[in-house]
């Protein structure tokens, strides 16, 4: 990987980070809807990153959605497990 694609790497994933950051402040204030919303954007965007699944998991059961939460937690252990 010459330099200049290192430099990208960087900020795509400092990118990432800051909206997964984004993310997880909208669950911390209860905005759960606008979380789905934006968690659901993310884990497409980045479809690799567990701990996106993760929060979901977090946001789906603070909304009642147990069933939803699981399948968000087994989805963020098989990424987990898959890197």
């Amino acid at each position: 990987m010459t330099k200049p694609d290192q430099e990208q790497t960087a900020r795509d994933n400092a990118s990432a980070q800051e909206q997964i950051n984004g993310l997880i402040v909208l669950y911390s204030r209860g905005r759960l809807q606008e979380a789905l919303d934006q968690g659901n954007a993310l884990a497409e965007q980045y479809p690799n990153e567990p701990l996106i699944p993760n929060v979901l998991g977090a946001v789906n059961a603070a909304a009642g959605r147990l069933e939803a939460a699981v399948t968000s937690y087994a989805k963020a252990l098989q990424k987990t497990a898959d890197q």
